[in-house]
């Protein structure tokens, strides 16, 4: 007579086992590499919008407005300013290379689109945007006024906690990462005002953030338009 030989069901079991700690073992490494990788090109993308934001104002004088869902990148500029200060990257109008979605809008690495907000401060109270004007930035600096510009916040210590990272600050670029408004931090970044939060990571339940941003504050600015000779230098 012949013997069959085989496994049992226990000795199935415990190949099966010991098979998914082995993949376990590896997915983990892989999918953290991606996510790494993921913020690196991310970052690599707003250190190349960086430049083109400082190329359009040493050009024009001016920041570009945001753009809408509709407007395929394109920013929404009036004569006073902008029709829209809050929206998305005007990536088309900043002649920015890469990948976009259905609407035209330039995406991070996962899928989602530039969040892009310049200020809407009139110093002058001329009734002109200082920084989205279409005749140019004619501030005097010193500046005696400073109205509502983009204020960019940092959360340290404890979840919640605020502390003032940079004030008057003239455009945000965010980018909302893997998942968006996971948290209160998270959320200020899409809400559409002008406070804007930048945090270490974190995974931790109620404290999640992955959004990484990029600012210019009216210091860097001015100090840009100064050394290009567009405005004239403080006596």
């Amino acid at each position: 007579m012949k013997h069959v030989v085989g496994f049992t069901l226990i000795e199935l079991a415990l190949a099966l086992a010991v098979m998914s700690l082995l993949l376990g073992g590896l997915i983990t490494p892989l999918v953290g590499a991606r996510e790494y990788m993921n913020r690196t090109v991310t970052q690599q993308q707003l250190q190349r919008i960086e430049t083109a934001l400082i190329g359009h104002l040493l050009t024009l004088n001016r920041f570009p407005c945001a753009a809408s869902k509709e407007s395929a990148g394109r920013e929404q500029v009036a004569s006073h300013g902008c029709l829209l200060y809050a929206g998305f990257l005007p990536s088309s109008t900043l002649g920015i290379m890469g990948p976009t979605n259905e609407d035209g809008l330039l995406i991070d690495q996962w899928g989602r689109p530039f969040l892009y907000r310049i200020s809407a401060s009139d110093s002058n109270l001329d009734g002109s945007a200082d920084y989205a004007v279409t005749s140019g930035v004619t501030l005097q600096v010193p500046l005696e006024v400073r109205a509502d510009n983009v204020i960019a916040l940092a959360v340290d210590g404890a979840c919640g906690e605020r502390v003032a990272r940079a004030e008057a600050v003239v455009v945000v670029v965010a980018s909302q990462g893997k998942q968006s408004a996971r948290s209160p931090a998270e959320g200020e970044n899409t809400d559409g005002d002008a406070t804007f939060v930048s945090r270490p990571t974190s995974d931790v339940a109620g404290c999640a953030f992955d959004d990484q941003l990029l600012w210019l504050t009216e210091n860097q600015v001015l100090t840009l338009l100064l050394q290009a000779g567009a405005l004239p230098r403080p006596e």
